[in-house]
């Protein structure tokens, strides 16, 4: 699911492409809604930095990301408990 961007959100409201006073309400509308179903769904909409912390490593090795989907994984680091790498 994408996040509706301020045209699509425009074109749906039926306001005019080229009224510009409102952009901002629009955008903070949009913010909000964005805001409200990422903290009540636990799913994330757009992209986005998350950082998980395990005491140890998973008996079953599986290691459970607390929101998403996941599109991609760019970096993962494991340190020991002396915190090597």
């Amino acid at each position: 699911m994408a996040i509706p961007t301020r045209s699509e959100a425009k074109l749906w409201c039926k306001v005019d492409s080229d009224m510009t006073a409102d952009d901002a309400l629009i955008d903070d509308l949009i913010d909000a809604a964005v805001d409200y179903f990422e903290q009540t769904s636990g799913r994330t909409l757009g992209a986005s930095t998350k950082t998980v912390k395990l005491q140890q490593w998973p008996a079953d090795r599986i290691i459970r990301i607390p929101s998403g989907p996941v599109a991609s994984i760019t970096s993962l680091t494991c340190r020991t408990t002396s915190g090597t790498s």
